[in-house]
C-alpha cells in the first residue's frame, strides 16, 4: 500500500476538450475522448442531444436512398439538396423543385455534384461543382415554389441559336441535293442536336464550321467527289471552335456569308440556289421610308415577378442595332424583325412564358435610349410608330448614363452574398473554365455581372465566405479578404488583402459563419478567421484530424444558441459517408485560440449515424443522412431513431445513445513515482436513470479493467411495465444527485499513469419474473409473451437482446421488431429453438439514459520511483 497520505484528484472542469496528447497531460479538463458528449455552461460533460426524423410523413427525399448533401432555410421553407435535385415540404407534401419546363434545379451533372447556396432577400441562390447555370429558388405571391435562372441572357445569344439551327437545316439540305451536286454528300453531315443554350450552341457551331469546311474543300479539288467542277471560293476565315458569344457570332456571320455564296456558286453546282439562309445573328430593323434621320434601336429580355408581396424585375444585356437614312417613325413605321425566342431546352429554367422583350430607341442622332414598348417572348416582330417628341416622354433604359450591361452571372462552383452583391467563385466564362477567378455583381443587383467585375488569384478558388462587408476568398493554401466595391458604372475596384499565405480551405461546405468570424476545414485542421488572420483551433487533435478520410466532404454548421461549431467528418475510411460530428465549444476558447472538441456518433451502431449535411434552423441542429433522411436534434430527446429503410419512419424504433468518456492518463503531478490509486467517486446530475460502466487503464496499456458498475433506478419512466406501482418507496419528481464510489481492481492499484473510462452498461432490462413466460416459433423467428395483453414487454425493445432459460441464457438474439406481445428476432445462425413456454431475460444498453458528469474524484498516494536503474552490461568497462 502507499507510504504517504491519501490525496484526491478532483476533476470538475471538462472544458479542455479532446486531446491526442493525453498521456501524462497535467490538464485534467482535457480528455482523450468524449463521444456523444457536449460541455455545458457549468463546464460539466453531458450526453448530447438525441434526435427525431424531421418529417415522418415525408421521411425520405424523393430520389430515394441518396445523400442529403445540404439542408437549407429560406423564407420559412427547409430545402433538402441531393445530387441535381432540391426538395421541400409544403402543406404536408414533399415535392421536388422543378423549372417551368420540368428541368431540375441543377439540370446538368450527376448525383456526385456538390452544391453551393446563399440567400438574398428570400431568394435561395444555387450553384454547383459542375458549372451548371446559377439558379434562384423563391416562393411567389401565391406561395408556390419556383426556380428560374439567375439573370437573363443576351438576346444575341438566342438570335445566334436560331441562326445556327437554320444553318444546320439549310446546310444538311444543301449537301444531299443531287440537283445541285453530281453525288449527294452523305459524309459531312451535321449531327449535333439543335442548339437551345450556350453550350449546345458552341457544339453545333463547331460542327457546322468543320463539316462545311470539309464539304467546301471537296469543291476546291481538281476532281471533286460531290461537286460538278472545281471552285476555290468561299473558304471560311476560321474553323476554330468558338469559346465566347462574340466568337460564335463572328464565325456564324462568316459561315452564313460563305455558305450562301457556296450554295449559289454556279461553277461548283448545277441548278439554282435552293437553301439560302436569311436569319441574322441580331434582330433587324428597317426604315419605313428613306430619309435623313439616324437612330439606334436596343432590345433586351426582362422578367418581372414577385417574392411574397415584393416585386422584382430582372433586365438582361442590351443588344443595339443602328438604323441610318430613315424617316421619323411617326410618318413611316419602322418594322423590327428577327426578334429572338428564349427557350429552355434541357439545361435552363428561364420563365419563358413571363419573359418580355423590351424595345428602346434614341431620338434622331441621340445617344439616350428611351423605352418604346415590349412584346412577349415568342413574338418575333414589332412596329415602331413613335415620334421623337413622344419618345422623350418615356423613361431612359438602365444603360443610359453609362451603366454597364447586366451580363448574366457566369457559371461557377461557389456563390456568396456579401454586402448586397453576389460573389461567384471558380467560374466558367463561355467555354473556358477559370478556376482562379471571382466575378462580383453590381450592388443590389445579384443577377448583373459585368465581365469587367473580375478578381483573379494565383490558384484555384476552393470556397467563399464573408465577414461583415468583406468577401473572404479561400484557395487551398491561401486566404484573402476583398476590400472595396464597384458601382454600376464600373468605378472603384477591389483590393486583395492576404489573410494567410499558408492556410486555405479544402471544403467550401465547411466554411461556417459564427458570431465572431468564420471557421473552416483546411488540409491539416480546423481554423478560425476574423478576416485579418487565421488561427488553428484544433491543435490538440492534429493527429486525429490527419487521419480523417475524404476531407473534401467535410461540412459545417453553427449552433448559435449553444455557441457550438459542428463539422461532419469521416473518421473511418470504409464508411460510406461522414460518420462523425466534431463539436467545438465556442464558450471555452483558450487564449491561443484552441477550441475544445467533443464528438457525436452512432456509438456501437456506427452505420446508424451519418452527417452528410449540417444546419442550424429555428433553434435546432439538422443533420443529413446518406439514405435520404434528415434528423432534428433536440434537448428533450434522449435517443436516436433506429434507421430502417424498409419501412416508413413512422414505424421506426429508437437507438440508445452510447456515450464514451476516456480521461487523460493522469500522472497525479509526478512522472517519476508510482502511485497507489485506490478509489473513484463519481457525481452525476440525476436527469434520468443511469447504468454506468467504469473501466480503468494503467500506464496506457490499452487494457481497460472493469470496476463495479453504478446502477441507479431512482427515476420513474411512465409506462414501464417492470415497475411495481404499489411500491411506496417510489417518489415522483424526486431527483437527488447520483453519487457513488468504487474501488479500482486489486490487480491494478499500482501504476504510473491512470486513465478512466465511463460508458453505458450492458444490463438486464426485463425478465419473465413479473410478466410471465414466452413461446418460441423458430420458423417465424418470433417470441410471444403468453400473458399478453394482460402484460407487455417493456416499451421499445427493438435493439435489445433476449435469451432463454432453455440454454441457461447462453445465446442472445437481437430483437428486430415488435407487434403487440410478439417479438421478431434475428436468427441468422439458426439457433432459435421452438418452445411452448420458457423463462427469458432481456438485456441491452438501456435507452433514454444520459450521463451528465458533474465531477469525479480519484484517491491516490505516492509510492516509490518507477524508472529502472542503469545496469552495466557484460563487457562494459
Amino acid at each position: 500500500m502507499g507510504n504517504g497520505q491519501i490525496q484526491s484528484l478532483r476533476v470538475e472542469d471538462f472544458s479542455g476538450g479532446m486531446t491526442d496528447f493525453y498521456i501524462g497531460n497535467a490538464d485534467s479538463s482535457k480528455f482523450q475522448l468524449a463521444d456523444n458528449k457536449v460541455i455545458n455552461d457549468n463546464q460539466d460533460l453531458v450526453t448530447r442531444q438525441g434526435c427525431t426524423i424531421d418529417d415522418e410523413a415525408n421521411d425520405q427525399i424523393l430520389s430515394g436512398e441518396d445523400n442529403v448533401n445540404d439542408i437549407l432555410d429560406c423564407d420559412d421553407v427547409i430545402y433538402k439538396h441531393s445530387g441535381r435535385s432540391l426538395f421541400y415540404t409544403l402543406s404536408g407534401t414533399m415535392s421536388e423543385v422543378t423549372g417551368p419546363t420540368g428541368n431540375k434545379v441543377f439540370p446538368t451533372g450527376d448525383d456526385t455534384l456538390k452544391g453551393s447556396f446563399t440567400v438574398w432577400n428570400k431568394h435561395l441562390i444555387c450553384a454547383s461543382s459542375n458549372y451548371a447555370p446559377i439558379m434562384r429558388v423563391y416562393k411567389d405571391q401565391a406561395g408556390a415554389i419556383k426556380v428560374n435562372n439567375l439573370g437573363l441572357p443576351s438576346t444575341e445569344a438566342y438570335s445566334c441559336i436560331a441562326l445556327a439551327n437554320d444553318l444546320k437545316a439549310k446546310y444538311n439540305a444543301h449537301r444531299i441535293n443531287v440537283s445541285q451536286h453530281g453525288v449527294a454528300d452523305t459524309v459531312n453531315v451535321v449531327t449535333s442536336a439543335n442548339a437551345t443554350d450556350f453550350d449546345s450552341l458552341v457544339t453545333l457551331t463547331a460542327e457546322l464550321l468543320t463539316k462545311y469546311a470539309a464539304h467546301r474543300a471537296d469543291a476546291a479539288l481538281v476532281t471533286p467527289t460531290y461537286h460538278v467542277a472545281q471552285s476555290t471560293a468561299n473558304a471560311l476565315a476560321s474553323t476554330t471552335s468558338p469559346t465566347s458569344l462574340f466568337e460564335i457570332q463572328e464565325r456564324l456571320n462568316d459561315l452564313k456569308t460563305k455558305f450562301n455564296a457556296h450554295d449559289a456558286d454556279g461553277t461548283a453546282h448545277t441548278g439554282t440556289s435552293l437553301n439560302q439562309v436569311t436569319l441574322d445573328s441580331v434582330f433587324k430593323v428597317a426604315a419605313g421610308g428613306a430619309g435623313a434621320r439616324n437612330y439606334l434601336y436596343a432590345i433586351m429580355y426582362s422578367h418581372t415577378y414577385k417574392v411574397g408581396e415584393v416585386q422584382y424585375k430582372e433586365i438582361g444585356p442590351v443588344t443595339i442595332v443602328e438604323l441610318s437614312n430613315s424617316l421619323e417613325p411617326s410618318s413611316s413605321n419602322n418594322p423590327l424583325t428577327n426578334l429572338p425566342v428564349l427557350v429552355n431546352g434541357t439545361v435552363n429554367n428561364y420563365a419563358t412564358s413571363d419573359v418580355k422583350i423590351e424595345i428602346a430607341r434614341t431620338t434622331d442622332g441621340g445617344d439616350i435610349f428611351y423605352y418604346l414598348g415590349e412584346v412577349t417572348n415568342g413574338t418575333t416582330t414589332y412596329t415602331d410608330a413613335t415620334s421623337d417628341a413622344n419618345l422623350q416622354d418615356s423613361f431612359p433604359i438602365y444603360i443610359s448614363g453609362g451603366a454597364l450591361d447586366n451580363e448574366e452571372p457566369p457559371k461557377g462552383k461557389y456563390v456568396k452574398i456579401v454586402n448586397d452583391s453576389l460573389v461567384v467563385g471558380n467560374v466558367k466564362e463561355g467555354t473556358v473554365i477559370r478556376p482562379f477567378r471571382a466575378r462580383v455583381s453590381k450592388i443590389g443587383i445579384p443577377y448583373s455581372h459585368p465581365s469587367t467585375f473580375t478578381i483573379d488569384f494565383i490558384d484555384d478558388i476552393n470556397g467563399l465566405g464573408s465577414i461583415n462587408v468583406y468577401p473572404i476568398v479561400m484557395l487551398e493554401n491561401r486566404c484573402y479578404r476583398l476590400e472595396g466595391s464597384l458601382d454600376s458604372l464600373g468605378r472603384g475596384g477591389y483590393q486583395k488583402r492576404e489573410i494567410s499565405t499558408k492556410v486555405g480551405t479544402i471544403s467550401h461546405r465547411s466554411i461556417t459563419d459564427t458570431r465572431d468570424g468564420l471557421v473552416f476545414a483546411s488540409e491539416d485542421g480546423f481554423y478560425f478567421t476574423e478576416g485579418f488572420r487565421v488561427t488553428k483551433i484544433s491543435k490538440e487533435i492534429s493527429t486525429t484530424y490527419k487521419n480523417l478520410a475524404d476531407k473534401e466532404d467535410i461540412c459545417g454548421a453553427y449552433d448559435k444558441d449553444n455557441n457550438y461549431v459542428l463539422f461532419g467528418v469521416k473518421r473511418n475510411s470504409s464508411s460510406l459517408a461522414n460518420d462523425t460530428v466534431f463539436c467545438g465549444h465556442g464558450d471555452y476558447v483558450r487564449q491561443d485560440g484552441e477550441v475544445p472538441f467533443t464528438t457525436w456518433s452512432g456509438g456501437l451502431n456506427p452505420s446508424n449515424f451519418t452527417a452528410t449535411a449540417l444546419a442550424f434552423i429555428n433553434g435546432f441542429v439538422y443533420r443529413g443522412d446518406r439514405r435520404g433522411y434528415v434528423f432534428k436534434h433536440s434537448e428533450d430527446v434522449f435517443t436516436d431513431p433506429r434507421i430502417d429503410t424498409a419501412v416508413s419512419a413512422e414505424d421506426w424504433f429508437t437507438e440508445t445513445i452510447i456515450y464514451d468518456y476516456r480521461s487523460v492518463a493522469y500522472d497525479f503531478g509526478s512522472g517519476d513515482a508510482k502511485k497507489w490509486v485506490s478509489k473513484l467517486v463519481v457525481n452525476a446530475d440525476n436527469r434520468t436513470s443511469l447504468s454506468l460502466d467504469i473501466y480503468s487503464n494503467n500506464d496506457n496499456s490499452g487494457v481497460f479493467k472493469e470496476l463495479k458498475p453504478i446502477v441507479d433506478r431512482g427515476n420513474i419512466e411512465w409506462g414501464d411495465p417492470t415497475l411495481v406501482w404499489s411500491d411506496t418507496s417510489l417518489r415522483w419528481n424526486y431527483y437527488p444527485t447520483i453519487s457513488a464510489w468504487r474501488r479500482f481492481p486489486n490487480e491494478g492499484l499500482r501504476c504510473q499513469y491512470k486513465q478512466i473510462r465511463l460508458t453505458n452498461r450492458y444490463t438486464q432490462l426485463d425478465d419473465s419474473t413479473v410478466v410471465g413466460n414466452v413461446s418460441i416459433n423458430s420458423s417465424l423467428d418470433q417470441v410471444t409473451l403468453l400473458n399478453h395483453p394482460s402484460f407487455d414487454f417493456i416499451p421499445d425493445p427493438v435493439g435489445y437482446y433476449i435469451s432463454f432459460a432453455s440454454d441457461n441464457y447462453a445465446q442472445e438474439f437481437l430483437i428486430t421488431d415488435i407487434s403487440g406481445g410478439t417479438l421478431t428476432v434475428e436468427n441468422g445462425a439458426g439457433l432459435l429453438v421452438d418452445s411452448a413456454g420458457t423463462a427469458w431475460r432481456m438485456n441491452g444498453y438501456r435507452k433514454r439514459e444520459v450521463l451528465n458528469i458533474i465531477n469525479y474524484v480519484i484517491q491516490f498516494n505516492f509510492l516509490t520511483t518507477t524508472q529502472a536503474p542503469y545496469k552495466a552490461q557484460s563487457g562494459e568497462g
